[in-house]
């Protein structure tokens, strides 16, 4: 397998898989949703993206939420964990990916789209849970992580333009008082 820089693995044949663009994809969701609110375009809601991952490599401790166990060993020395915003890149196999859009003051999922075997890792503690249920979970914390980080850049970059309109509209006044004066 060999990755081409931009998140596109391609396999010995020569056939792109494509589990690097699980990750753009979230990120693209989130972009838009900045531009959308950035442009003052008025919305019910930041639409954030987010991803989570079974991925399965050499064992080691979990990466991702140890005191859960979504960690299973399969006996020949190689483990299986759920982690959210996975780089193919740093792990030896990607078993399934599962990209959300969410809106959160709703609570609701706008898009899923899940590529791999979903199954569950057997040696969780939530056994209840299908594998489908653990990712979406995972990548809604993702998308709800990445939401914080989007709304603290549109307050900061809402103060800018406030501050930037301030600015204009003192320089305006002060223009059409000398105008006045002359």
């Amino acid at each position: 397998m060999e990755d081409d820089g931009r998140g596109i693995t391609r396999s010995d044949d020569g056939h792109a898989n494509g589990w690097g663009l699980m990750s753009i994809l979230s990120g693209c969701i989130t972009v838009a949703s900045a531009a959308i609110a950035d442009a003052g375009i008025d919305c019910i809601d930041l639409v954030t993206g987010g991803v989570a991952a079974i991925v399965r490599q050499p064992n080691q401790i979990p990466l991702q939420h140890p005191q859960d166990s979504n960690f299973k060993s399969d006996g020949a020395g190689t483990s299986t964990s759920i982690i959210v915003d996975p780089d193919p890149a740093e792990h030896q196999e990607m078993v399934a990916a599962c990209v959300v859009g969410y809106l959160q003051s709703r609570d609701e999922l706008t898009e899923i789209w899940v590529k791999g075997d979903i199954s569950r890792p057997s040696n969780t503690r939530r056994s209840e849970h299908s594998g489908l249920e653990l990712l979406i979970d995972q990548a809604i914390e993702a998308a709800s992580s990445a939401r914080r980080v989007l709304t603290e850049a549109i307050l900061e970059s809402t103060e800018f333009k406030i501050q930037r309109s301030k600015a204009n509209a003192q320089s305006l006044i002060e223009t059409k008082m000398q105008q006045k004066a002359i």
